[in-house]
């Protein structure tokens, strides 16, 4: 733990500052279970931020911008989907206003995983053994609200006392965990970001329920089917027109034939149903049917080529150039939409590495997007 107290002549002001960090790890039952946490807490003053929107080279940014009304306001920009549309990146430019923050940032992870020798033993440790868990918790929260309570555990501090805030929580339970013949696994994945931004509150929330099933028909042939129960939110209290809660319901069945070590083709089929619950009057929805192809060719640390087909079929109700539709659609557009992929890296020398991408997509009756990327990297 670090106290320390600043005294600026300039404004004749005291700044305190406290900082500190706990860690903790432990193994119980012979490293049956495993734990690890780490607890930092500190304060700071903090400029409150806006951002803005520039343009960059494409496929160097994280946002596509689309025009709704013939001008570039905040609502027209989304995060980009398609590689050839993130053209924008979003920036912060802090004002001049400070605020004194707490920091509270806390990590914890656990991990189940019984003796693989158990499954000679037989009766419960035999089952048992089957079965472990891997989850991981974190939290980085700066507030205003200087309660105690609220900057040793900020959970449930109002939104009006939350400066920024990310809590990702990602738990999944096996069974069968390294079986090559047959696996399942049910998982929860959440990740919830919140800032207080000089004209308003933004909070974003991304949820995800999944089973998975994997089955191992022979050496070629393995079966998977991935189920996902998902919810996609965002809130701002300024930029109105971007909130909506959409629903998302997600069947995905594959089969993969890998007839030699180098070779592999992969079949997918994907079902999903989308809707906006974001308020009762709210009647946005989208079914989508996807087929898709992929190939991967791979060589020994030399060459890897892997290519990708996908056609994607979209009924879809509300409107097309809304967020919401944006986020429904998946940046593609109502109808028969076509996206494709090629990929080759090649190791050209030591330490150098030569990377080709190409992708492409066409949506309904508009021309075909076609974006071509190269690559190379050096490593000394």
């Amino acid at each position: 733990m670090t106290y320390r107290n600043l005294n600026t002549l300039s404004t004749d002001q005291n700044q305190e500052t406290i900082m500190g960090r706990l860690d903790w790890n432990a193994s119980v039952f012979n490293r049956i279970i495993q734990s690890d946490l780490s607890y930092n807490l500190s304060n700071s003053r903090e400029l409150r931020r806006e951002f803005i929107f520039i343009p960059v080279p494409t496929g160097e940014g994280t946002h596509t911008w689309r025009d709704d009304n013939g001008d570039q306001d905040l609502n027209e920009f989304y995060i980009a989907i398609n590689p050839d549309e993130k053209n924008y990146a979003k920036i912060f430019v802090p004002t001049d206003t400070f605020v004194d923050a707490f920091n509270t940032i806390i990590s914890y992870r656990f991990n189940l995983s019984f003796p693989r020798n158990w499954r000679d033993e037989g009766g419960f440790k035999q089952l048992i053994q089957h079965f472990s868990d891997v989850s991981a918790w974190t939290m980085n929260a700066k507030v205003t609200d200087d309660k105690l309570a609220s900057r040793l555990w900020p959970t449930n501090v109002a939104e009006d006392g939350i400066l920024s805030m990310q809590e990702t929580l990602r738990s999944t339970f096996f069974f069968n965990r390294t079986n090559s013949k047959f696996a399942a696994d049910i998982g929860l994945s959440r990740l919830e970001n919140k800032q207080w931004l000089f004209n308003g509150f933004e909070k974003r929330l991304n949820r995800d329920f999944k089973s998975h099933v994997r089955w191992g028909i022979n050496r070629q042939l393995n079966l998977d089917v991935n189920y996902i129960q998902g919810l996609r939110t965002n809130a701002s209290d300024v930029l109105t027109a971007r909130n909506y809660a959409v629903d998302v319901q997600t069947w995905q069945p594959s089969l993969a034939w890998q007839p030699t070590s180098r070779l592999r083709l992969t079949g997918t089929l994907t079902f999903k149903e989308k809707f906006n619950q974001f308020e009762e009057t709210s009647d946005e929805t989208a079914s989508i049917r996807q087929v898709g192809l992929e190939s991967r060719f791979s060589r020994a640390a030399s060459t890897t080529v892997s290519a990708n087909f996908k056609y994607i079929d979209i009924d879809f109700n509300g409107v097309e150039t809304s967020p919401v539709g944006y986020e429904m659609l998946e940046a593609l557009r109502p109808g028969k939409n076509l996206t494709w992929n090629l990929s080759w890296q090649q190791r050209i020398g030591t330490g150098l590495q030569l990377i080709l991408r190409y992708d492409g997509r066409k949506s309904g009756e508009n021309e075909a997007v076609h974006l071509g990327r190269v690559q190379v990297s050096a490593l000394f």
